[in-house]
């Protein structure tokens, strides 16, 4: 499964508090909803200490990694995305991402870093292949400071009055050169 790869062991992560209205909690189709509270979850009482391992988002919020920050800004589930139509009986998840390189030197970005899992798949579900602009590509280059927003589409099984998944998650994982995973961040959405 391709994912971000670094030549760093270090799994720090930083949570910068930008918007407490968002991310609330509210059980709506932002990504807010399902808070388990469990290890690793952030909430602006928590937000600006250091996590490692598992990270539960809130939408709004950005996280800093070692390598670059990200925020998304919206995570929905829609029938269509611009002219594009899922299949018979799925639905679209959109996330609107905004990635920007704090590394230090240019990073390859790409739909490739996010997914959506489930404990009723087998498998992950990839993002659609970039049918318009607004749609992040498949591979990007993003120089140090540079920031780029994007909608990450994923096509999911099933529909509002008929969900298929049952505790789905939209998610990036972060692993060392040696394969070793230092984060691993989901955020929980409903459709």
């Amino acid at each position: 499964m391709p994912m971000f790869t670094s030549t760093s062991n270090d799994p720090a992560i930083v949570v910068t508090e930008i918007d407490p209205e968002n991310g609330n909690g509210d059980g709506n189709d932002d990504g807010g909803g399902n808070d388990d509270g469990g290890g690793g979850n952030v909430t602006p009482s928590d937000a600006n200490e250091v996590l490692t391992g598992e990270v539960t988002g809130q939408v709004g919020q950005q996280y800093q990694t070692k390598w670059f920050s990200f925020t998304v800004n919206s995570l929905k589930t829609d029938q269509s995305y611009n002219s594009i139509t899922p299949d018979e009986g799925n639905t679209f998840l959109i996330a609107n991402i905004t990635i920007t390189n704090t590394y230090g030197s240019p990073l390859p970005f790409g739909t490739f870093d996010w997914f959506v899992d489930d404990v009723t798949l087998d498998d992950a579900l990839w993002p659609n292949k970039p049918e318009s602009s607004n749609m992040m590509p498949a591979e990007f280059m993003l120089s140090d400071k540079e920031t780029a927003t994007y909608d990450v589409v994923i096509e999911i099984p099933g529909t509002k009055q008929n969900p298929s998944l049952k505790n789905p998650a939209f998610m990036y994982i972060e692993v060392s050169a040696t394969g070793e995973e230092l984060l691993t961040f989901k955020m929980p959405f409903n459709y």
